[in-house]
């Protein structure tokens, strides 16, 4: 192949490429439910996310795992469709993840972020909200607060 029509070729698929990415973008169907802590809260098309980025996604993902899904930084993405509990409770074990993964020298892990401080900080949250069918923006604070105590930003 000549070398015009192969820098053509690479240059076609480049564009098909960034085509597609820009198509899942939009099947996403991205719309903020708040900013927290910085973070913008993302609502997300939870079967696209599985089908062309992560089979096994399951109700939300971080911008810390890169390797993963590719959450632009500074998001959190939530599967649309779930309970407002449920909602409540991925968004704090995305943020507590996220916080202990971070960008520093002493960043963690995901399995390690996910396991030992995402899970018993969205366990912790769980056991604050138990009782309360729906959750007050207040108490809702309140009980992120109380759950992320004690969580270094590395």
């Amino acid at each position: 192949m000549s070398k015009p029509i192969a820098n053509k070729a690479k240059q076609i698929l480049q564009t098909s490429s960034a085509l597609r990415n820009e198509d899942i973008e939009k099947m996403l169907n991205k719309k903020l439910l708040r900013t927290q802590e910085g973070v913008k809260i993302m609502l997300v098309d939870g079967d696209v996310v599985r089908k062309y980025y992560y089979s096994e996604f399951y109700h939300g993902v971080n911008d810390k795992i890169k390797h993963l899904i590719p959450v632009p930084d500074g998001e959190i993405w939530i599967e649309r469709g779930l309970s407002p509990k449920r909602t409540e409770n991925v968004i704090v074990h995305e943020l507590s993840e996220r916080k202990v993964m971070g960008s520093g020298d002493k960043k963690l892990p995901y399995e390690t972020a996910h396991n030992k401080v995402a899970v018993p900080i969205e366990e912790k949250f769980r056991s604050l909200t138990r009782k309360s069918k729906r959750i007050s923006k207040e108490k809702r604070l309140e009980a992120t607060r109380k759950s992320l105590e004690g969580v270094e930003v590395v």
